[in-house]
């Protein structure tokens, strides 16, 4: 799964959030939750969850209820899937949007061009009708390193296909991940808490060309690649930035890289690994000789 948003509404109009956020520590490992300054999704107040999704709550027509929306990161650090789902279901939440995901780490049975046989061949079309679509990226340089999306449907109609080169989105101009998306949107549907716990089956049957795809895989080893392409494009940045000024700084204590890195070093970690924090320990481990 590579998104969630749902809405629930709290047991106490008094302090919803004081009822809400023990619980999106519990179940999403939510760190906090930031004032955004603006509303969202229709509602009067918004927050930012430490980088893993938006919670919006407040305003007359949404009748005590709250929105959460989980990213990608979000959903990465579920841990408990059945317990989020018997959650939800105990507490009356509506499903607002799920996003299922499959990834071809090295391209081996999904690519962009297949997607594209897929679509002329009526592979994405319900009902006889081929759905609208949309390309962005560089289409028309062969192997571009900047990574090519095709999008499949229209969002506003509650379900949308994204096939796209998830590699190359992060940086890696000689990845060959591919990813395949559906979105599916409570627009004149019920999404069915099953989704959740079943995620296969809902994504193999979006679309007759994801009839032999699964969402079941390894969440981990997909998002420590993502974590560890990251880390590749901040290292490069961070060489162009201050790789000269290390030379100085190396005459300037003698050839000591200690010393060097305790007066160029600060605390945290960059913004661009933020939502990869849980998993640089993999990556670190990967790197390791």
């Amino acid at each position: 799964m590579d998104w969630l948003a749902f809405t629930i509404k709290p047991p106490t109009e008094d302090d919803p959030l004081g009822w809400l956020f023990p619980h999106l520590v519990a179940l999403f490992g939510i760190p906090n939750l930031t004032p955004r300054g603006k509303g969202g999704y229709g509602y009067k107040q918004s927050y930012d969850m430490g980088g893993l999704g938006i919670l919006a709550v407040g305003g007359k027509g949404q009748r005590g209820t709250v929105y959460v929306s989980l990213n990608a990161a979000g959903c990465a650090r579920i841990q408990d899937m059945p317990a989020v789902k018997n959650w939800l279901e105990a507490h009356g939440a509506r499903l607002k949007r799920v996003d299922l995901a499959h990834d071809d780490h090295y391209g081996e049975i999904l690519s962009i061009e297949q997607a594209v046989e897929w679509y002329n061949g009526d592979g994405f079309s319900t009902g006889g009708r081929r759905p609208a679509h949309e390309v962005k990226g560089d289409w028309l340089t062969p192997g571009s390193p900047k990574g090519r999306s095709l999008y499949v449907g229209n969002r506003a109609n509650g379900k949308m296909a994204r096939i796209y080169e998830k590699g190359k989105q992060l940086g890696d101009p000689e990845s060959r991940w591919v990813r395949a998306e559906a979105e599916f949107k409570d627009e004149s549907r019920v999404l069915p808490y099953d989704m959740l716990t079943r995620p296969d089956i809902y994504l193999a049957g979006a679309y007759r060309c994801f009839a032999f795809l699964s969402a079941l895989q390894e969440k981990i080893r997909t998002i420590t690649k993502a974590a560890k392409i990251s880390l590749a494009r901040a290292i490069h940045h961070a060489k162009q930035a201050t790789g000269k000024l290390v030379n100085v700084l190396m005459q300037v204590h003698g050839g000591d890289a200690f010393g060097v890195i305790a007066e160029l070093r600060r605390d945290g970690i960059p913004r661009r690994l933020e939502n990869y924090a849980d998993f640089l320990p993999q990556v670190i481990a990967g790197a390791a000789p």
